[in-house]
C-alpha cells in the first residue's frame, strides 16, 4: 500500500508518482517493471515503464525465463 496515494495498484502508483504510463506507435501501453524484482515492492522508485520489447529483453538478459514469456 502506498502511503502516499493509498493504493497498492504498482501501475496506479506509477501513475500517481511519476505520471502517465507511455504508449508505443500502436497504442499499446507500456509495461510497468519492479527493478528490483520484488513485485510486493510497490516503491515508486523501483518502478519503471518499458516498451514490451525492451521488457521482455531485460528479462531475457537475466534469464528470467519465467517472466520473459508473460
Amino acid at each position: 500500500m502506498c502511503i502516499y496515494c493509498g493504493t497498492n495498484k504498482y501501475r496506479k502508483i506509477y501513475e500517481n508518482h511519476v505520471g502517465p504510463i507511455p504508449e508505443d506507435e500502436p497504442g499499446r501501453s507500456y509495461h510497468v517493471h519492479h527493478i528490483d524484482g520484488n513485485r510486493k515492492n510497490n516503491s515508486p522508485d523501483n518502478l519503471v515503464a518499458l516498451s514490451i520489447q525492451d521488457h521482455y529483453d531485460l528479462h531475457v538478459r537475466q534469464k528470467d525465463w519465467a517472466a520473459a514469456s508473460f
